[in-house]
């Protein structure tokens, strides 16, 4: 027998049971999740999409190989953006903008994000509380422009490597 305490976290139900080991219920954006886990697996393996933890979240991050740790291939669902992240280089956004403008192409953007520099690319805005297969071709085009940015990233990679260890001590390569 399972007894559940039940509240509410992030609006959705949340259980304990007994021995304080939390249950989460299904929800239409836990399925979300798996079936977006499931697609980008399928259609871009090396993207490598990090195995969602957290359903109620509205951020997808992918960790490809050739990514050191302080870059983040990241699909902001509710922002509708996909963005190559750059722990530690946002006070040094200029100096991005000189070293990184001429090999950015023309639906990228160098943009902040708090502490650290994007390369950012739009996509459409994604509701994770649909079904996904509501919402397959949108979805479809977030993991194909992921896609593009890890090319462009991989084919940049000692650009950002070089920028990244000349201005910032803080983050290091694995």
């Amino acid at each position: 027998m399972k007894i559940c305490f039940p509240f509410q976290r992030h609006g959705v139900p949340f259980h304990f049971r007994r021995a304080g080991t939390p249950v989460e219920e299904p929800t239409k954006i836990s399925k979300f999740w798996q079936d977006y886990y499931e697609l980008a697996n399928a259609v871009a393996p090396e993207l490598k999409m990090k195995i969602p933890t957290d359903n109620t979240g509205t951020t997808i991050f992918f960790r490809p190989d050739e990514f050191p740790v302080w870059m983040k291939l990241i699909h902001k669902a509710h922002l509708g953006a996909v963005v190559i992240q750059m722990n530690g280089m946002g006070p040094f956004l200029s100096e991005v903008g000189e070293r990184l403008g001429p090999l950015i192409e023309a639906n990228m953007v160098i943009e902040r994000t708090h502490k650290s520099a994007a390369v950012k690319m739009e996509v459409p805005v994604i509701d994770m509380t649909r079904p996904l297969s509501d919402q397959k071709v949108p979805v479809l085009n977030a993991i194909h422009v992921a896609q593009e940015l890890h090319r462009w990233g991989a084919k940049n990679l000692h650009h950002l490597v070089e920028l990244h260890d000349k201005y910032t001590t803080e983050w290091k390569k694995p």
